[in-house]
Order: structure tokens, then C-alpha cells, then sequence
């Protein structure tokens, strides 16, 4: 049997869509915002700011109901805290969230003054003035000074028995918005939740067969029960369970322990390897208390216990982003993309095979780069599916997967024709996949490539020369003229 936890989050609202575009940060229109007191905001129109002080830091990005607040060094995430009553002066804090009457407070003019603004939506890091990157966005769960935050719509689920031989499991919905604020130093600490509060677990879970295999515990000992699929927790006498663990919390070592880390841990896979029942749920009443009879039947079981099977299964084939070999090519079946590609250089076709070590233009790439590659193209094909192909849309889709190598975008190129631009060396390995129906196009639409590594080419194109090899980049009959 797995020994996992049996319990987790299912579903995280994804209500905070963020864009970061050269410094101008965007909160998407449908976004929502959820304020101290509880109510939400949806946005109906795109937010955007650039606003940032001359400093670099990072910071908590707040919004009022009619926009973003700027990102000053006021909202630095060392100058904002929260407690149980405001500090007396601003020494340490310039934004301050009084976790008493769940109101943010801004010192301003020599004096704390309520603001309304809603919780922080995220944190962005700010270089020399202006916003370099999006390092986390509070989807369902977020934190400002010491005080975690729970956000409404999140859903968990708890184990519920069996039904026959299949485990249940029950839904809890959080529909409500919930904050804790610790006073204590947290080092990667369990949290859990429940429809009415957060509660920090001081033990983890033990899995162990039946309760009464769990001797001596110890206050609050939490235990998952294989034989009923249940969960405990004990206090003075065990108790059912009604408490999901959504994440791992880590505080500064020293008083006011504000959080540094908030990891939320997003589901498990509870128990989806469907173990055999225990004996004795199932054989008739005058075996059930024979001690011979239940282990050998419960060692039979383990036997045939098929959760590694299952499990390999799950890694191997079912999941896209770990599967290999042969549950790549299952894959490529259900999105009609083999591993076969072609590219032709001056009338030279060469085929490309995307499985095991091969060596193309003088480069070796390894079995392990060629699976990852296939698999590249596999996500490409399927978001191709799924995409209505405009240009942002298939600009998202680029920067979302070659923002490691550089710039690359495509553009409307005349009457029913496109261009991918990309600004970075692309091997001949790279152009055999990117020149296939790969990368989407709209029905009926001309696709083309170009390939410009920038620093290397300035000047002119020669009209009438197709191949760019042979571009002779005029007036100068070699490089570095080019455009």
C-alpha cells in the first residue's frame, strides 16, 4: 500500500490571472479579488501598473476596488507584518495588517490609517524600479506578515470508508475566507484546513491498519486507518478527522516570525491505487475473529496488491509530463504526432527520428534530450487543439515554452500568412520540428519561419533569394547586414 497521506486539496480556484510584460503588470479582466472583510471583486476590464520605486526589493501587490496600488518600497515584503494591534510608530512597518479586525493599515503622515485594499494577490520582485518577475501568485492561499490566508472556493477531500471494495472520499468546500496568524517560529510546518478555520498539525500522518495498532499516542496524533479508509486525530479519545492539510509553512527564525514560505501542496493522489479491503470487513461472522484466517487472507492480498502497478501505470503512460518511451508513443496516437520529422537544406532531405542517441549537424543528443523533445512537441500538439489561434493566444503559447532560449513571436505577414520570428539559434534538429504542423495555425493560413540570432545581423534582405543561406545580406556580401 502506498503510504502517502489519504487526504489533500482537489481544486484551487484559479482566480488571479497576472501578466508581467516588460515591466507593466497586468491583472487580467475575469480576475478576482478578495478583500479583509470577506466580499470579492471581479474584474471586467485588464488592470495594469508599472509603478515601482527606484530600489530593488521584492513586494506585495495590493489593489484598491478601482485598481492596482503601485509597488513602492512601502510594500516591501521585510516592511509589511501583521499582529493581534497596530505598532506603535512605523520603525519596522510601513504596511501593517491588524489581524484583530482583519483591516490593513498604511502609516501615513505620521499615523496608521485604514486602507481598502484587498489581500495581496501576489508577490513581484522590483530591480532598480522596475518589475522583473511574478514570484508568486495567492491562488487559494496566500499570506501577508505573519497571518496565512485562506481564500473561498478551495475544496478538499477526506476519506469516507469504503463502498464494497472501492474507497470513497468526501468533499469539503471552503467557502469562506479564513485567516491564522502564528506566534511561534514555523520551520516547514503542516497546515490544515476546514470550512470554519486553519489550524497548524502538530504530528504528521500515520498510516497503520487498525486504531487499535497505534498505541500510547500522543495528543493530536493524526493516523489514516486502512481497514475503515477513515482518518483520525486523537484527543483524549480518537476523533473523526474533518481537517484536509493544504500546505508547509516556514517563518524568520526571531519574533514577529513572519512567513517566508507558504508551499502549498496540491492534491494527493489519495488512494487512488485501489487496495484490497482488509479481512475483516469481508469473510463471514464465525471467521472474522481468527487470527490464522485474517492473516492469511490479508497476506494473500498483499500479493496481489496491484498499486505499484497501478502506480507505474499512473508515472508511465497516464501523465504526459512523466511519461517514457512507450506511454510517449501511446500519447502520440491520441494526438496523431509520431516521432518521424523531415528538413530540407539546399534539395537535401534529412529525416529525423525523435528516439535514442542520434547525431544530426554534428551534434549528439542524447536518448534522454530526444524524449524530451518529443515530449515538447506532444504538449505543442495538444495545446494546438485546443487554441482558437489568434495571435495572442499563439504568442502566449510561445513565450510559455521557449522563454528560456529567447525572443520568439509570430506576426501577421499579409494576406492569409503568418511568420514565427525566432531570435535565438535554432538547430536543424529545432527547425525540422518547428517547420512540421507542430506549431498552430489557423485554417486555410500560410505558415513561415525565420530565424534571426540577434547581435549577428544588420542591413538589408535581397527580394528573389528564397533560401536564406544563400542571402548574400547586400551591400556587403557577408555579414553582419541582415533584416
Amino acid at each position: 500500500m502506498s503510504q502517502q497521506p489519504v487526504t489533500g486539496i482537489s481544486y484551487i480556484p484559479q482566480d488571479i490571472n497576472l501578466e508581467l510584460n516588460n515591466g507593466t503588470l497586468t491583472l487580467k479582466s475575469g480576475s478576482v479579488i478578495t478583500f479583509q472583510n470577506g466580499t470579492q471583486l471581479q474584474l471586467t476590464v485588464d488592470w495594469t501598473s508599472s509603478s515601482a520605486s527606484g530600489s530593488t526589493y521584492k513586494s506585495f501587490v495590493f489593489c484598491s476596488n478601482s485598481g492596482f496600488i503601485g509597488q513602492s518600497a512601502s510594500s516591501n515584503v521585510l516592511r509589511v507584518g501583521s499582529g493581534s494591534s497596530l505598532p506603535a510608530d512605523n520603525t519596522n512597518y510601513s504596511i501593517f495588517f491588524n489581524s484583530t479586525d482583519n483591516k490593513i493599515y498604511h502609516w501615513s503622515s505620521g499615523a496608521w490609517v485604514e486602507r481598502s485594499w484587498c489581500l495581496p494577490i501576489a508577490i513581484v520582485s522590483v530591480t532598480s524600479g522596475v518589475i522583473t518577475s511574478i514570484d508568486q501568485v495567492f491562488n487559494g492561499f496566500g499570506y501577508i506578515g505573519s497571518s496565512i490566508f485562506l481564500l473561498p472556493g478551495v475544496i478538499g477531500y477526506l476519506p469516507d470508508g469504503y463502498d464494497g471494495f472501492t474507497p470513497k472520499f468526501k468533499n469539503v468546500n471552503m467557502n469562506t475566507l479564513r485567516i491564522y496568524t502564528t506566534t511561534i517560529r514555523q520551520t516547514n510546518i503542516q497546515y490544515a484546513c476546514s470550512n470554519s478555520k486553519i489550524e497548524r498539525w502538530s504530528q504528521t500522518i500515520q498510516v497503520v491498519n487498525k486504531l487499535s495498532d497505534y498505541e500510547n499516542p500522543p495528543g493530536f496524533a493524526r493516523v489514516y486507518v486502512k481497514q475503515e479508509n477513515k482518518m483520525y486525530f486523537y484527543n483524549n479519545g480518537w476523533l473523526k478527522e474533518t481537517q484536509v492539510p493544504f500546505g508547509y509553512v516556514t517563518t524568520t527564525s526571531s519574533s514577529p516570525y513572519k512567513i517566508t514560505e507558504l508551499r502549498i501542496v496540491t492534491p494527493f493522489l489519495v488512494n487512488y491505487f485501489y487496495d484490497y479491503a482488509y479481512a475483516s470487513y469481508k469473510p463471514l461472522s464465525q471467521y472474522a475473529n481468527s487470527p490464522r484466517f485474517i492473516d492469511l487472507y490479508n497476506n494473500i492480498c498483499g500479493l496481489f496488491n496491484n498499486s505499484k502497478t497501478l502506480e507505474d501505470w499512473f508515472n508511465v503512460v497516464y501523465n504526459l509530463k512523466t511519461a517514457s518511451g512507450f506511454g510517449l508513443d501511446i500519447w502520440g496516437t491520441i494526438l496523431n504526432q509520431g516521432r518521424q520529422f523531415s528538413y530540407e537544406e539546399n534539395g537535401v532531405v534529412e529525416n529525423i527520428f525523435l528516439g535514442g542517441e542520434q547525431t544530426i549537424d554534428g551534434i549528439t543528443y542524447s536518448a534522454e534530450y530526444m524524449e524530451e523533445m518529443y515530449r515538447m512537441v506532444l504538449f505543442l500538439r495538444a495545446l494546438g487543439y485546443i487554441t482558437n489561434c489568434t495571435l495572442a493566444s499563439l504568442n502566449n503559447l510561445l513565450q510559455y515554452y521557449f522563454a528560456d532560449k529567447g525572443r520568439v513571436y509570430v506576426i501577421n505577414y499579409g494576406t492569409m500568412e503568418i511568420r514565427y520570428v525566432f531570435e535565438f539559434y535554432a538547430s536543424k534538429l529545432e527547425k525540422a520540428i518547428f517547420t512540421t504542423d507542430v506549431l498552430p495555425k489557423p485554417t486555410g493560413v500560410l505558415a513561415n519561419f525565420e530565424y534571426i540570432p540577434l547581435g549577428e545581423y544588420f542591413g538589408f534582405y535581397v527580394d528573389g533569394i528564397a533560401d536564406p543561406e544563400d542571402q548574400p545580406f547586400a551591400p556587403f556580401d557577408n555579414k553582419p547586414f541582415y533584416s
